[in-house]
């Protein structure tokens, strides 16, 4: 998707450094839990739906990252590798 060019190029280079037509599967709804660790965040969740999601190297996955008691939250994308998350079948 047009998203990952948002990305720094580390993380586009991550995608599509060995291969320029490798898939990647989007779904934006913020479902995620968001857990802040040493170097990023936690993310787990279920969402409900992504097109191409079987056949995609990587997805771009929604969720809403906490903030102080004070701040707004805010939506987050997360890049996620195919080898940290599992499809269910469940059509």
């Amino acid at each position: 998707p047009w998203q990952l060019a948002r990305y720094p190029v580390e993380a586009q280079r991550d995608v599509w450094g060995e291969d320029s037509s490798t898939p990647v599967a989007s779904t934006y709804m913020p479902v995620a839990k968001v857990t802040p660790v040493k170097g990023g965040y936690q993310v787990s969740g279920r969402w409900g739906f992504s097109s191409g999601s079987q056949h995609a190297k990587w997805c771009l996955l929604g969720g809403i990252v906490p903030q102080d008691e004070m701040g707004p939250t805010e939506h987050g994308t997360f890049l996620i590798p195919a080898t940290d998350y599992r499809i269910e079948q469940n059509w």
